[in-house]
């Protein structure tokens, strides 16, 4: 028998559930607003208990939660389980569907809909013609409608295939062909849904994948609002978003939040948020090294670098994670930027550079081969860069913290590393390539071209920076991170659980009272949010903070 949590833990959330059906009941509380939920991915166990715990909030607050139920839609290529492509496929569709079907209709006792019913044979049809057109030279150019079906495409195959580039091989195209034609009736089949239910908001998991993106696509189109929820890094956490597909999202707050004066209390606790992400402790699990360890090999590291010449550190990320997918103006995707920069620092001797891998590849060196190909150091291998003396590589395993390496440089230059918000706290110049949540906020530098990219290196480590500069790069990366990592990631504090199950997923909550508007500021925040459609984070808007200790 599959749980949806554990039996404890089901066991409890019936109890809870039948005494929210009872309070409704008792209460005469009136649906105000149709709410459409689209559920998330099930594969983790921390989501099921978050959709729980969100649904059963809203039902409270008078909503009318009607869940989408996406069945065996996608049999071929469903992108549920990104990143295990084949991996045991029929086994865990039929799991995936087992616990979505129980958790809204037999635990939450919701309205549905069933997805594969709104699909129809010429909505079959139609998408095999246009997926049989598809080729490596023209899948990006695939549109369908107005929607970047193809692009979209790409991205699902590169995170199933574990993949930093679409490659021109028969069975990634024959991927792409599949997803397209996915893209296609899932569109038509979200269109009948919004038809039918006429929802006034949907929530969803990020909208990033075109599993919820084309949900996001048609609200927006319908000027329905989105809100949606991603699995947050710090503990027990989710990032809320409102009509947005980016992740991180809370640009719209950080106009008015960099304004906002930061009295010696506030200084003190973002000080001591920064020692704990040093030590990997906002996290259940972290893969990082300890700083200030100094070990034999950071010290023969030391023995490498000449103080004379300026040194920049190149923190790269995972090549198939998801959100490097993205082109910039500088370069075509995480591969070129590292090719060429790698050139670069080659014909510049009197430059240094630290490359150094994401300690997350650990993860794909315990798969089987195929998974561990386009890790740092055998991407590195393919594209046969010979070693040079200025260029100094540090893999996965190493023992050197980044909090180690950022005293000693002199610029970073990252594609979407978080690692640029922590060198900034510490003044460090920072040219960020592609788009990523920090971005545009006022401490680093994004290059308009390859050119630029270049002269930007060029011009930091000759010229330097007034120290004017310097100290607002300081100020604004550290109320950032305040905003995005403890005002973004909210913590309820009613529930636990974390994407790698290191910890024990339950609710932490005594009863359904706990659920109640007026007990709990960040829950009322985001659910008022919802019911009076109204941004997660805008103009001195942003949800309460929830760190550790109370502000």
């Amino acid at each position: 028998m599959e749980f949806i949590i554990s039996q404890e833990q089901d066991d409890f959330i019936k109890r809870i559930i039948s005494d929210i059906e009872k309070y409704i009941a008792d209460h005469k509380i009136n649906p105000k607003l149709k709410l459409l939920y689209i559920p998330s991915f099930y594969q983790i166990r921390f989501t099921r208990i978050f959709d729980i715990f969100m649904a059963s909030s809203l039902l409270l607050r008078g909503l009318d939660v009607i869940s989408v139920i996406t069945g065996f839609f996608h049999p071929k290529e469903c992108i549920i389980y990104g990143g295990i492509y084949r991996d045991n496929r029929q086994y865990n569709l039929g799991i995936y569907n087992y616990v979505e079907t129980t958790l809204w209709v037999d635990f939450l006792k919701q309205k549905f809909v069933h997805l594969p019913d709104f699909r129809t044979t010429n909505d079959i049809e139609i998408a095999k013609e246009i997926s049989s057109k598809v080729t490596f030279d023209n899948y990006s150019k695939i549109f369908y409608r107005d929607y970047p079906a193809g692009e979209k495409a790409a991205i699902a195959t590169l995170n199933m295939n574990n993949l930093p580039e679409i490659i021109d091989k028969k069975e990634i195209v024959d991927q792409l062909k599949i997803h397209v034609e996915n893209i296609v009736e899932l569109m038509s089949a979200y269109e009948r849904v919004f038809d039918t239910i006429k929802p006034d908001v949907v929530f969803s998991n990020i909208p990033f994948y075109y599993k919820w993106g084309l949900a996001f696509h048609i609200a927006k189109k319908r000027n329905i609002p989105f809100y949606s929820a991603f699995l947050g890094e710090r503990k027990n956490t989710f990032f809320f978003s409102y009509n947005s597909d980016k992740l991180l999202d809370c640009s719209p707050a950080w106009l008015t939040f960099k304004e906002r004066i930061i009295d010696n209390r506030m200084k003190e606790m973002i000080e001591d948020a920064i020692s704990k992400r040093s030590h990997g402790n906002v996290a259940h699990f972290s893969p990082y090294p300890e700083p200030h360890k100094h070990t034999p090999e950071f010290q023969e590291m030391l023995s490498k670098i000449e103080p004379i010449k300026p040194l920049v550190f190149f923190p790269v990320n995972v090549f198939f994670d998801a959100i490097v997918f993205q082109k910039t103006p500088a370069f075509s995707n995480l591969v070129d930027m590292l090719d060429k920069t790698m050139d670069f620092f080659s014909r510049n001797s009197h430059y240094q550079l630290i490359i150094k891998a994401h300690p997350s590849e650990r993860l794909f060196y315990n798969m089987p081969p195929q998974f561990s190909r386009y890790c740092l150091k055998n991407i590195l291998s393919d594209l046969q860069k010979e070693a040079k003396e200025n260029i100094i590589f540090l893999d996965y395993n190493t023992s050197i913290s980044t909090y180690d390496l950022i005293p000693l440089i002199n610029l970073g230059i990252v594609y979407t590393s978080s690692t640029a918000v922590e060198m900034s706290w510490f003044g460090k110049p920072v040219i960020a390539l592609a788009d990523s949540h920090y971005q545009s906020k006022g401490f680093t530098y994004q290059p308009e071209s390859t050119e630029n990219y270049f002269e930007l290196i060029h011009k930091i480590l000759k010229d330097g920076e007034p120290q004017s500069v310097i100290d607002e790069r300081i100020e604004l990366s550290k109320k950032y991170y305040f905003l995005y990592y403890y005002h973004g990631y909210v913590d309820f504090k009613m529930l636990q659980g974390s994407d790698t199950h290191v910890v024990e997923d339950k609710l932490l909550l005594k009863s359904y009272e706990d659920l109640l508007p007026g007990k709990n500021k960040a829950l009322d925040y985001i659910c008022d949010s919802i019911i009076n459609k109204l941004p997660i984070f805008g103009d001195n808007r942003w949800p309460p903070y929830t760190g550790e200790e109370e502000i």
